[in-house]
């Protein structure tokens, strides 16, 4: 989750490397002796400007700029909605996965330091398991 976090702020680390897969791409269809070319660079639109009466109230101006405005309008807004997306799933299980996590290998040395898990730990694994198998003693 964080690395979407951290992705979502290096918008430019990831034009940049589009652009070189855009060049080399380029490149390879030069050798091909191919009639295509990809463009790197967003097409320029043009931009009605309001009028604004005196006394109105100016509302937040987009920038001119077509890649600022695509990471503002495009990037940014599908970058939000996967990560609320995936918390939202996630927090539905939240309980599931704090109880899976005791079985990560990278967990057991802090196990290890504590000496005993805590008294909640696998609590809800142990709920699920006596919902399919009542069979099961817990105790």
């Amino acid at each position: 989750m964080e690395s979407l976090r951290r992705m979502k702020d290096e918008f430019e680390s990831i034009i940049l490397t589009a652009n070189k897969f855009i060049e080399s791409q380029n490149e390879k269809l030069e050798l091909l002796d191919c009639d295509i070319f990809l463009d790197n660079s967003l097409p320029l639109r043009r931009y009605r400007k309001k009028n604004i009466m005196p006394g109105d109230e100016v509302p937040d101006e987009l920038p001119t700029d077509a890649l600022e405005r695509f990471n503002i309008e495009t990037f940014n807004v599908i970058m939000d909605t996967t990560i609320q997306s995936i918390e939202r799933r996630f927090r539905i299980h939240e309980d599931l996965y704090a109880s899976i996590s005791y079985f990560d290998p990278r967990n057991f040395d802090k196990i290890k330091l504590q000496n005993a898990l805590p008294d909640s730990a696998l609590e809800k694994v142990s709920t699920l398991l006596k919902q399919h198998f009542p069979e099961i003693k817990v105790g």
